[in-house]
């Protein structure tokens, strides 16, 4: 928030957790935000607010990407805890903070939550689902959509966004060769770490990501499975 407030410009978007986090910590860290809702593996239309159409967000994507977010049951859920539209409107700063852009209902009882948000005065986006999953998991049992417009509705037009935004990023947010040497930017880039496997169907674990960067402790244990 502070570099927007300086005259920066540095996007943050958060997924899922990343959701329930913002959330929080716009909230002033109350905790007591989140509610439990029965939103594991399945997948839900958006149901867009009169602010999303003219969001930084959704504003940009098109308005046959928008009808068929709302058409379909393209984005992934897989959360059993979120942020009631109620809980929000209570929290006054995040309140303040944020326009609410979609709504979505769980499962057992179409118990409605904020499954997106932007930020009013700093490039800062949320979504309790994942855009990224129509794409890249294909776990077997996993409730999914695959099909080409999932995957050019949520994916591909989420990763546009924000990818946009990152690309108007000002000066002073990344690695200084200059002042730290040509070799500071390359040792920062994941492909210093070689992927995993991960989806093989006769490991011990069904499979869920098909490749995975494993870090720390775990990454023996991974490799060798």
């Amino acid at each position: 928030m502070s570099e927007a407030a300086a005259g920066g410009f540095f996007p943050v978007y958060g997924v899922c957790l990343g959701f329930e986090a913002l959330s929080i910590a716009l909230a002033g860290g109350n905790r007591s935000l989140l509610t439990h809702f029965d939103a594991e593996d399945t997948a839900a239309p958006l149901l867009f607010t009169p602010a999303a159409r003219k969001s930084q967000l959704y504003g940009r994507m098109g308005e046959r990407v928008l009808r068929t977010l709302e058409d379909k049951p393209y984005a992934r859920e897989s959360h059993s805890w979120g942020v009631s539209l109620e809980s929000l409107m209570a929290s006054r700063p995040l309140a303040e903070a944020v326009d609410v852009l979609s709504l979505s209902a769980d499962n057992t009882d179409g118990k409605v939550y904020v499954s997106s948000w932007e930020h009013r005065r700093a490039p800062v986006w949320a979504t309790q689902f994942h855009p990224e999953k129509n794409a890249f998991e294909w776990g077997d049992a996993l409730a999914i959509p695959h099909d080409g417009r999932a995957v050019v509705a949520l994916t591909q037009a989420f990763a546009n966004v924000f990818v946009d935004a990152a690309r108007r990023a000002g000066p002073g947010h990344g690695v200084s060769l200059e002042a730290e040497g040509k070799g500071a930017l390359d040792d920062l880039l994941i492909y210093n770490t070689p992927p995993v496997f991960t989806g093989r169907h006769d490991g011990p674990d069904p499979p869920f990501f098909d490749q995975a960067y494993v870090f720390g402790p775990w990454k023996e244990e991974v490799v060798a499975a």
